[in-house]
């Protein structure tokens, strides 16, 4: 939501997440490095279109929400209701 400062690291965390765990990897997308003049241009190496690339991030947000995360703390409530470490059943439980 506009105006929620407190959430602008969890968002870009977000990002930078769907990046390099998903999106780093696929050809045409944009390298870290600069770019030199007269360098192959990196967008004409993509090969998705739309669809495809919608289908992708929507596997991978479905992934990361349906795995363990053992770095998480859960405190004192969540032990007592064995709520499990996963992104879902957290937001279930909350």
């Amino acid at each position: 939501p506009p105006y929620r400062a407190n959430w602008k690291g969890i968002v870009e965390q977000s990002f930078r997440r769907l990046n390099t765990k998903s999106l780093h990897w696929l050809s045409g997308t944009v390298p870290r490095e600069f770019r030199v003049r007269g360098e192959r241009d990196y967008r004409k190496d993509a090969l998705l279109n739309l669809y495809e690339f919608t289908q992708i991030v929507i596997h991978s947000i479905l992934y990361f929400n349906s795995t363990h995360m053992s770095y998480y703390n859960r405190d004192e409530q969540m032990l007592a209701d064995n709520v499990s470490a996963i992104p879902s059943c957290l937001w279930e439980w909350g």
